[in-house]
């Protein structure tokens, strides 16, 4: 179970055109090469790692 602390959400709604599995590639690839990017920043800069990263797709 994920407490606050552990939880960030990415509200992308079809804004890139990218579908949801696209996107989360693109996220793992990011916080591997350590992108300074918000999202890829968190998971390589506060303790967490690609194993803590969590998709979830809800559908409009």
């Amino acid at each position: 179970m994920f407490s606050g602390s552990d939880v960030i959400l990415l509200n992308v709604t079809g804004e890139t055109g990218d579908t949801l599995y696209q996107r989360h590639l693109l996220n793992l690839s990011r916080i591997r090469t350590r992108h300074n990017d918000p999202v890829a920043k968190h998971f390589y800069t506060n303790g967490h790692s690609v194993a803590d990263f969590r998709v979830m797709g809800l559908e409009k």
